[in-house]
């Protein structure tokens, strides 16, 4: 062999690298782009986490307890923020929170061969993870950072233990901080106790206790916690099922617009109850297709499949606002964000060759993957044609520096109370003018 053939492997290994990070920054960007420019705060980012973490010291805004939650690493952005001064905090948050949600695509880059991913297939679920529909909610944002890292819990539960010491102590240590983000990772801890039970494998029951620890916590947070907003529930089983037919099948194959206008119609057609049937019955099929194949080929891919059914039970009963607006106005997207990352990834393993068995088939047979491979190109075009752009209440906003200048142009006085518009339009800030430092830096007392 010569000189040149031995480089090869190592040049394309590389250059496949590269192409993976330029396709996580052009999605990335791509769907966050009209929050990049300059930086906003986003909703709760704001009226919730900036202003009650303001006023306290700088120890006491890591760890302030929102809802009866722990939120770590939204904390610490928000906290962080507060020491770059008023005119450029969003811009600490957003790209913050940038790089903090690309930890779950990172760790599939560099662990795609022990999932059994080939190139195409890691690369489609990079542009996916940006173009669904219930991307655009959750990126760029720091109140959202927990989708993402109950993603990465998932993850870690699919990779097999045999890893490096480095490795062991980096997984470890994402359990950690995917724990301390919020509630969505916590929920995937009696299957990660149910696995390392299963496996009696010690790196795995390490794992299993950093989360459960992880999660007695914030059960107690919740337990004690006061003025907790309401949460509502239903009877309505078929309401449920609509749920997760829209937001996991149909959402991301016809696009948000098409989606809202088959429901309406079925509605119109045949009331609500004859609109919601097949739509429910296509969702059972297509998960009740993905354990059928799961269990008889990949049994490891069963965990996956056992974690975006426990998010999407999560994500049912943590639903603040009416119920029906997840279906026919399709609101709450950003909890069906990580299950539905789950699928894509379940279904990519499956279209792939076991890990370690470059010689074997996929376990989705060929007529299966001849379906399957039209339906992710469907669901690409899709995505990036209907899907990439932010949703016009979040696509634009009132301007931030051009606030900030008029602050600095005619300064509040002691006591008095601000107020800021944020991300989207409507949405106040309100600080008192002790917090905007507007031209020094806060104190850490």
């Amino acid at each position: 062999m010569n000189q040149d053939n031995q480089h090869t492997p190592l040049e394309l290994k590389y250059c496949k690298l590269g192409i993976f990070l330029l396709l996580i920054f052009f999605s990335h960007w791509k769907t966050a782009a009209p929050m990049l420019s300059e930086g906003r705060f986003w909703m709760e980012e704001g009226t919730f986490f900036f202003e009650r973490i303001c006023p306290r010291s700088f120890l006491g805004g890591f760890f302030y307890i929102h809802e009866g939650r722990l939120e770590l690493p939204a904390n610490a952005l928000v906290n962080l923020s507060r020491f770059v001064g008023l005119r450029y905090a969003p811009l600490v948050t957003t790209y913050g929170s940038l790089i903090l949600q690309t930890l779950p695509i990172l760790l599939l880059i560099a662990q795609r061969r022990r999932l059994g991913l080939g190139f195409f297939a890691c690369a489609s679920i990079i542009v996916l993870s940006a173009c669904l529909p219930q991307a655009n909610e959750v990126w760029a944002n720091t109140i959202n950072l927990h989708f993402h890292f109950s993603l990465l819990v998932a993850l870690i539960l699919m990779l097999p233990t045999d890893q490096s010491k480095p490795w062991r102590w980096t997984l470890r240590g994402g359990v950690l901080l995917a724990g301390l983000s919020g509630a969505p990772a916590n929920v995937l801890a009696p299957l990660s106790v149910w696995r390392a039970w299963r496996e009696k494998d010690r790196e795995r029951s390490i794992q299993a206790a950093i989360l459960c620890a992880t999660a007695l916590l914030q059960l107690i947070l919740q337990a004690t916690a006061t003025g907790v907003s309401p949460r509502q529930y239903s009877a309505d089983l078929e309401l449920y099922g609509l749920i997760v037919a829209t937001q996991q099948f149909f959402a991301p194959l016809l696009g948000l617009g098409y989606t809202t206008d088959l429901l309406m119609t079925l509605r119109r057609g045949h009331g609500s109850e004859f609109a919601a049937l097949p739509l429910i019955l296509a969702a059972v099929v297509g998960y009740a297709f993905l354990w059928t194949v799961v269990w008889r080929r990949r049994r490891d891919l069963a965990y996956s499949l056992g974690a975006a059914m426990l998010l999407v039970g999560l994500a049912l009963i943590t639903r603040r606002n009416d119920l029906a607006d997840m279906t026919y106005h399709l609101r709450g997207l950003r909890y069906f964000f990580a299950p539905n990352m789950l699928l894509i990834i379940v279904t990519a393993c499956l279209c792939s060759r076991p890990p370690g068995e470059e010689n074997a088939s996929p376990a989705v047979r060929p007529i299966q993957r001849g379906l399957a491979i039209p339906l992710a190109t469907w669901a690409l075009s899709t995505g990036l044609l209907l899907n990439f752009a932010m949703p016009p209440q979040f696509a634009s906003g009132p301007p931030w520096r051009e606030q900030i200048d008029a602050l600095e142009a005619s300064p509040p006085k002691p006591g008095e109370m601000v107020r800021l518009d944020i991300w989207p339009t409507g949405v106040k800030m309100t600080l008192p003018a002790e917090c905007l430092h507007l031209d020094d830096q806060p104190s850490l007392e």
